[in-house]
C-alpha cells in the first residue's frame, strides 16, 4: 500500500485492494469518499467481480453504501474532536486572563 492511500484506510471496512481501487478512481481521501455517490463508489469497486451476479451487485452496492457511510463518520468524529480541542483552548485562554 502506498503512504498516500492510508488516509483511505483509516476508514472502517476500507482494506488495501478497495483503497487501490478508489485511489486510482480519484477518491483520494476520505473526504471526497465522503462526498461521492455510493453508486459511483460501486462503479469503481465492481472492477473487482469478474462475473457479477445479481446476489453479488445487491452486495457490491451495499458495501459501497457503508464505505461512504463510515467516511462521513469519519469525518465527523475528526470534527467533534477539533470542536472539543478548540473548547479547551478557549477554555484555558480564558481561566489565564
Amino acid at each position: 500500500v502506498l503512504p498516500e492511500m492510508l488516509e483511505l484506510m483509516e476508514i472502517p471496512r476500507v482494506k488495501s485492494y478497495s483503497a487501490r481501487l478508489l485511489f486510482r478512481a480519484g477518491l483520494r481521501t476520505p473526504e471526497l469518499l465522503a462526498s461521492a455517490d455510493p453508486s459511483t463508489v460501486e462503479d469503481i469497486l465492481s472492477v473487482a467481480y469478474k462475473k457479477s451476479t445479481p446476489r453479488k451487485k445487491k452486495v457490491l452496492a451495499l458495501h459501497a453504501k457503508r464505505l461512504v457511510t463510515e467516511a462521513r463518520r469519519l469525518l465527523m468524529s475528526r470534527a467533534e474532536l477539533l470542536q472539543q480541542q478548540a473548547q479547551y483552548v478557549m477554555d484555558t485562554m480564558a481561566a489565564t486572563t
